[in-house]
């Protein structure tokens, strides 16, 4: 029989196809693998160095914001590198007491290629302090503003008198009452980031006790008008009796009135809105004057000029005159500094002091660029004697807007009394130990003021906000 049948197949190259498939298959699969091994381990280098971008440029703003604890002024850039990468940051001061830090990073550097670069901006401030228009730790006096209006909130710890004047805003009295006479109002004020009427309340915390009064928490007389809510409040709840703490016209008698609603254990007055009695609500949260370092003013302040007097300070004033500028450290404590008649600040002034200030026949701010240009009036003297006031403000104090349109900001502080007679035109906030202002006073609460530099709970720089200004590339 023939070795070579008529129908076999030949299939000698069949072996050799299969492997070179297996082969072609196994190949094209490692390729595959080791192209997403590559792809994994290139976008794994990515993100390393993405993130390591950030932390580098975190790194630099650290380090930046480490020297500006130290010195506010030092505006200088810089340049370095960390463990993660180089950075370069950039200070800015788009207030006096804010500091906008920009930083960029780049990861693993800024020249070595496949480099990475994330850019942060953050802004820095001072703790929030001063938030209202006035502000007294003890008592506080509102007299005879005839046609002006304080524009803003007004707080004290003990009793508050507002006679024959206005407050734009909310009246706070922590521990005390608050009595109303001849006219006085509060009325609601346009908000200028919302639009919004607010304010316009009265909180009282204490008593007018006898034989002043009859044991009211608000008392209003003819004519007064509050335009927003009263809140009679108690040192604790929940309270039976209802003869204290009440909200009281002349006598018990309904006069004056309150637009909106009433609270409080009794009410003898006018009420358009609720009147709701008896309602106990907790006394008002007691709020502490903002506290100055002085050991700390020659690094909130560098650079600032001492004197050793208080004579010596009036010498320099009456020296400058009509062209006041400049900061002043003076460590006098029982001396008086007496500013010149018609003294005019025509530049960014700063004076702090333990001595007491007297500032007399008219005092004028007139600087130039009112959005970058102020004045801290600062008098660390705790005389609460009214015949030798921490500061003394009589016969016109006036701040005018700026060349640039902007009026400036003024804060006048103290830790003892402010004692202010006989027209006061100003922008800021008035903070003291006591507050006695009478005769024209005419005030706008400035909310650049809400940080100041040397006040807060650490007497540091703060975050205020951050944001990253470099998308993903």
């Amino acid at each position: 029989m023939s070795a070579n049948r008529p129908d076999r197949r030949d299939e000698d190259g069949l072996a050799m196809i299969v492997v070179m498939i297996v082969s072609s298959v196994a190949l094209l699969l490692v390729t595959m693998m080791l192209a997403q091994g590559l792809h994994v381990l290139e976008a794994t280098s990515y993100d390393r160095r993405w993130n390591r971008a950030l932390q580098a440029a975190e790194a630099g703003l650290e380090e930046r914001i480490a020297a500006l604890q130290k010195n506010a002024d030092d505006l200088s850039p810089l340049n370095n590198t960390s463990e993660f990468g180089e950075f370069e940051v950039v200070v800015t001061a788009p207030t006096s007491s804010t500091r906008l830090i920009s930083s960029k990073g780049w990861s693993p550097s800024k020249t070595a290629p496949l480099a990475r670069l994330r850019k942060i901006e953050v802004l820095y401030a001072p703790e929030p302090t001063f938030r209202y228009a006035l502000f007294s730790n003890s008592t506080l006096d509102l007299k005879n503003q005839n046609n002006n209006c304080t524009e803003g909130d007004v707080y004290a710890t003990a009793t508050i008198t507002i006679d024959k004047a206005c407050v734009k805003g909310s009246v706070t009295s922590a521990r005390g009452a608050i009595i109303f006479a001849n006219d006085a109002e509060i009325k609601k004020r346009t908000d200028p980031d919302t639009g919004q009427l607010v304010g316009g309340d009265v909180h009282s915390g204490g008593l007018v006790a006898p034989p002043a009064g009859m044991n009211e928490g608000i008392r209003l007389t003819t004519g007064v008008n509050i335009y927003g809510e009263a809140h009679a409040r108690q040192p604790s709840c929940p309270s039976t009796d209802n003869t204290n703490y009440t909200i009281s016209g002349d006598n018990q008698n309904r006069t004056g009135t309150i637009h909106g609603d009433a609270f409080g254990p009794a009410i003898f007055a006018n009420v358009l809105g609720q009147r709701n009695a008896p309602f106990c609500e907790i006394s008002p949260a007691v709020e502490t004057l903002p506290a100055f370092r002085e050991d700390q003013v020659t690094s909130v302040y560098p650079g600032i000029d001492t004197a050793n007097s208080a004579q010596s300070m009036s010498s320099v004033l009456a020296a400058m005159g009509n062209n006041i500028s400049g900061k002043f450290y003076v460590n006098d404590p029982n001396g008086t500094i007496v500013f010149p008649n018609n003294a005019t600040v025509t530049s960014t002034f700063v004076l702090v002091t333990n001595a007491a200030m007297s500032i007399p026949n008219s005092f004028d701010v007139r600087v130039t660029d009112g959005d970058t240009e102020f004045v801290n009036l600062i008098s660390l003297n705790t005389s609460v004697d009214p015949n030798r006031p921490a500061i003394k403000i009589v016969n016109s104090f006036n701040v005018h807007p700026a060349a640039d349109g902007v009026v400036p900001a003024v804060l006048v502080y103290a830790a003892g009394l402010i004692d202010v007679k006989n027209t006061a035109n100003s922008n800021g906030a008035i903070y003291g130990a006591r507050l006695t202002v009478q005769n024209n006073l005419n005030i706008s609460y400035d909310p650049r003021l809400l940080r100041v530099p040397g006040f807060g709970v650490d007497y540091r720089l703060v975050r205020v906000t951050w944001k990253e200004t470099t998308g993903r590339a």
